[in-house]
């Protein structure tokens, strides 16, 4: 007698990419970190700041506004160029660095140290005021979404 046939399963389902659940923004204005001791908490999680603003400093061999991971956190970023990117563009960057020049206009992707992608623009940089490590100290104002489980 002929074998009975034998049963098949169906495949099972492909894992796209898991996509974030929410996401949290927020605005903030920094002056150069040695001057101010201010941080951001990228994540809003009230937990300890991951990203400080250092200012032009002309004694600099290479002078330029910068942003950078704080405490050695694990924060990095990368230049977008000047439009917003989605999720799947910050996630698919392979070359992060743990600190960069920024221009004004710009958006930048960054992975937390709680290991969350998001994005920052630049939205303000300009000089105020006097005193402090340059003859004009800068202000440097964010705006900045991040991506949660």
């Amino acid at each position: 007698s002929p074998a009975p046939p034998t049963p098949t399963s169906a495949p099972p389902p492909t894992q796209g990419p898991v996509l974030p659940s929410s996401s949290t923004s927020s605005y903030v204005e920094l002056y150069d970190y040695s001057d101010s001791q201010q941080g951001v908490d990228l994540d809003n999680s009230a937990g300890p700041h991951e990203m400080a603003y250092n200012e032009y400093d002309s004694n600099d061999p290479f002078p330029g506004h910068a942003i950078g991971q704080l405490g050695g956190r694990g924060t990095s970023w990368a230049d977008v160029g000047t439009s917003a990117p989605s999720y799947e563009t910050c996630s698919a960057i392979n070359s992060w660095n743990p600190g960069i020049f920024i221009v004004k206009g710009h958006y930048y992707c960054y992975h937390t140290d709680q290991l969350n992608y998001g994005y920052l623009r630049v939205d303000r940089l300009e000089q105020v005021g006097t005193g402090g490590s340059e003859l004009s100290p800068w202000v440097l104002g964010i705006s900045f979404t991040t991506w949660l489980p």
